[in-house]
């Protein structure tokens, strides 16, 4: 047997050997578009995310955003540096990317709505390409942050409004509510001491496409992250 042949019969036997065995296909999603203006983040999903061949069970359920709230400017720029370093080094990992700043040590969290508060935050098609809307309501504004669609109308699923955004907490010793900006040193969401309404804050967000993966019993699959920094005042 030549040393060609010899090849294509191992490489052969790996192939089938992997089906046997049943290994998983990596499932890929294309990250959103984001962005903001002042007070208001824009979201949109990138229609490449639809996969024909899934036909009407699409690995792409819409988009989670994830967000920590910081009391010292620096600290949130040091983190946002870090965060766009390890971009590069999970471009082909977005999941161990979610493993790792969603852990204990940057301890990052996901957006949710007061009503319903499964995954994902904006569930949309996969070849939705319409634009979405974080309304960042200040202090004075007294009421809570408002997802709506590119019409400014609140955003529901079904009959259920989905359209207030509140922060995630496991506890009940802060206000859910940003606007209120009641951030306790012990807050799941916060990094930073004790402090008061009238304060700055720097929120770092990043936003990723998330999906269940069809070939792995329903294990969750993220695209890599968009990431912006915002000053709330």
């Amino acid at each position: 047997m030549t040393k060609l042949a010899r090849s294509i019969v191992i490489c052969l036997a790996f192939a089938l050997l992997a089906a046997g065995c049943g290994l998983p296909t990596v499932a890929y999603l294309y990250p959103p578009d984001m962005d903001v203006n002042k007070t208001i983040i824009s979201i949109q999903n990138d229609s490449r995310n639809y996969e024909s061949s899934e036909g009407s069970s699409q690995t792409y359920r819409g988009v989670e955003v994830f967000y920590r709230v910081f009391q010292n400017e620096t600290s949130a720029s040091t983190i946002t540096a870090t965060l766009n370093d390890y971009l590069s080094t999970y471009s082909h990992n977005p999941d161990g990317f979610i493993n790792l700043v969603a852990g204990s040590t940057y301890k990052f969290v996901r957006l949710r709505n007061s009503n319903n508060r499964s995954q994902p935050l904006i569930p949309i098609d996969a070849s939705d390409e319409n634009a979405f809307y974080i309304r960042l309501n200040d202090a004075n504004s007294a009421s809570d942050w408002i997802l709506t669609d590119s019409s400014s109308i609140p955003l529901s699923s079904g009959s259920i409004d989905i359209s207030h955004i509140i922060r995630t907490l496991d506890s009940s010793s802060s206000e859910t509510s940003f606007y209120k900006k009641d951030f306790k040193a012990s807050d799941d969401d916060y990094s930073g001491s004790a402090g008061s309404p009238t304060d700055t804050y720097y929120i770092i967000f990043f936003a990723v496409s998330y999906g269940i993966d069809q070939t792995t019993v329903g294990q969750p699959v993220y695209s890599i992250p968009n990431i912006i920094e915002y000053t709330a005042y």
